[in-house]
C-alpha cells in the first residue's frame, strides 16, 4: 500500500457475543504528529530502542496477584494511544478478565508494518525490535506470563499485527487484527500462531474483496495463506449469527487457530456507529479467542 490507510475489533461458541457504538475517524497522513496525552488510567513510560526513545503506556489492573496475561495494543495510522484506548476500551476489559493491556507509540503515529508510506515506513524504523524489547520489559518488570501475550490492533496496527505473528511467534502466542492485512511477501513465523482477522464487508480503505492497484489481497485469502503457514488441517467451517460471518480454520499445529469474522456493512471501524442489530461485543470476543489460544510453547 502506498498511502497510509483510513483510520481506525467478532458467531456461536467463542464468537456469541454483543460490538460497542464508536467509530473511528478515517485520517490519511503521515506528517509528524503532537505528543500524545497518556491514556485514562494508563502509565506512559519510555524504552530507549538503538538510540531512539519510544513512548508506550500500560495499564496494570488493580489488585494484581501472580503472573498475567499481556494485551499490546496497536493503534491506527495518525491515531494517539488515547484515541485506541478511550474507543475500544480495553482497560476495563483488562479489568475485568486480569490482563496487562500496552498500548505503544509509533513514529508520528506510525508503524513499519509494510509498504504503508508512513513516516517509520518511509525511515525503515526497527518496529519489530520495539515491540520485543517492549514485551521483554514488560516480563521483567511487571509480572508478564511470557506464555500469554497476545498482539492486537486497528487497520495499520492490524497490519502490524500480522507482520508480527511472523516475526514474532517466539514472543507471542496469538494476534487478532481489525481491518489489517498481511501485507508482506516472506512470512516465516518460528512457530504457530493463532491468528483472528475481523474485518467490515464495507471497509473503504482496505476493501475485504482486496484492492490490485493498492497491491492488497483479498481478505480471505490472507486467511487461507495464514492456515497453510499453520499447516491447518481442517475446515474451514462456517457459522453465521446475527451480521458477522465466521470461517474458522482447524487442526493446525500445536493446538492454533485460523479464523476471520466478516461483519456485514461495516466499515473501516473498531466498532459500529449506529449500533446494528445482531452485532458482537468486540473486546469479549477478542479476549475469549486470545484465551482460548495455545499458551506459547
Amino acid at each position: 500500500m502506498l498511502t497510509p490507510k483510513g483510520p481506525e475489533m467478532l458467531g456461536k461458541g467463542w464468537l456469541s457475543l454483543a460490538f460497542a457504538a464508536i467509530l473511528i475517524e478515517a485520517c490519511a497522513s503521515s506528517t509528524a504528529a503532537a505528543p500524545s496525552p497518556t491514556p485514562t488510567g494508563a502509565q506512559r513510560e519510555t524504552l530507549t530502542v538503538g538510540a531512539q526513545a519510544r513512548n508506550y503506556y500500560v495499564l496494570r489492573p488493580p489488585n494484581q496477584r501472580g503472573r498475567l496475561p499481556l494485551v499490546v495494543a496497536l493503534h491506527g495510522s495518525t491515531q494517539p494511544p488515547r484515541g485506541l484506548e478511550l474507543k475500544t476500551k480495553l482497560d476495563d476489559e483488562a479489568a475485568a478478565a486480569g490482563f496487562v493491556v500496552a498500548y505503544p507509540e509509533g513514529i508520528s503515529r506510525s508503524w513499519n508494518s509494510s509498504d504503508s508510506g508512513g513516516d517509520a515506513q518511509l525511515l525503515n524504523v526497527d518496529d519489530v525490535g520495539f515491540i520485543r524489547q517492549l514485551i521483554d520489559h514488560l516480563v521483567r518488570t511487571a509480572q508478564i506470563d511470557p506464555k500469554r501475550v497476545f498482539v492486537t490492533g486497528i487497520s495499520s496496527g492490524g497490519e502490524m499485527s500480522h507482520r508480527l505473528a511472523c516475526e514474532l511467534s517466539d514472543r507471542v502466542a496469538a494476534v487478532a487484527s481489525v481491518s489489517g492485512d498481511l501485507g508482506i511477501a516472506a512470512c516465516n513465523p518460528a512457530l504457530p500462531i493463532s491468528v483472528l482477522e475481523i474485518h467490515g464487508t464495507a471497509d473503504p480503505y482496505v476493501p475485504i474483496e482486496g484492492d490490485p492497484s493498492q497491491n492488497l489481497p483479498p481478505t480471505m485469502s490472507t486467511m487461507r495463506r495464514w492456515a497453510q503457514i499453520d499447516g491447518c488441517a481442517s475446515g474451514p467451517t462456517v457459522e453465521e449469527s446475527g451480521i458477522t460471518k465466521t470461517t474458522t480454520w482447524g487442526g493446525c499445529r500445536n493446538g492454533t487457530t485460523v479464523a476471520l469474522v466478516a461483519i456485514t456493512g461495516a466499515g473501516h471501524t473498531f466498532w459500529l456507529e449506529p449500533p446494528m442489530s445482531g452485532q458482537p461485543n468486540i473486546n469479549e470476543v477478542i479476549w475469549n479467542f486470545f484465551s482460548h489460544a495455545p499458551p506459547r510453547a
